[in-house]
């Protein structure tokens, strides 16, 4: 179960720089760089947003999307194409080799939205 759940540390880099960007958007658009609810308000909703992103990430882990990537598929060499629940088959398959992807996120964006609520403390 722990190897399932352990993701490299690049991903991690990916989404806190994601994250960053985020709340540098959001500074931007308010405009005043020297009040700290901005931060606090920008952290949030990159963990908001970091967290959906996980949700999402999650939905089509359990396979729900899976119709659209079905659609894609090309026929064998002997001119068959599998049906859907060979299809679902082989992907579940795949899925238990990758481990779960929704991690990353799901960690990330409590952290950002933790970073939030002490941000806010300081308002």
């Amino acid at each position: 179960m722990l190897q399932k759940i352990k993701s490299p540390w690049y991903k991690y880099l990916i989404l806190i720089i994601i994250g960053i960007i985020l709340i540098i958007i959001n500074i931007g658009v308010k405009g005043n760089w020297k009040y700290i609810g901005f931060y606090a308000d920008g952290a949030f909703i990159a963990g908001v947003v970091l967290i959906l992103l996980g949700g999402l990430s999650f939905v089509n882990y359990e396979g729900a999307f899976d119709i659209f990537s079905y659609l894609g598929t090309k026929r064998k060499e002997n001119g068959r194409k599998l049906t859907f629940a060979e299809y679902g088959e082989v992907l579940k398959e795949e899925k238990k080799k990758k481990g779960f992807v929704f991690i990353p996120y799901i960690i990330v964006g409590f952290i950002y939205i933790l970073l939030g609520v002490i941000l806010l403390c300081f308002v």
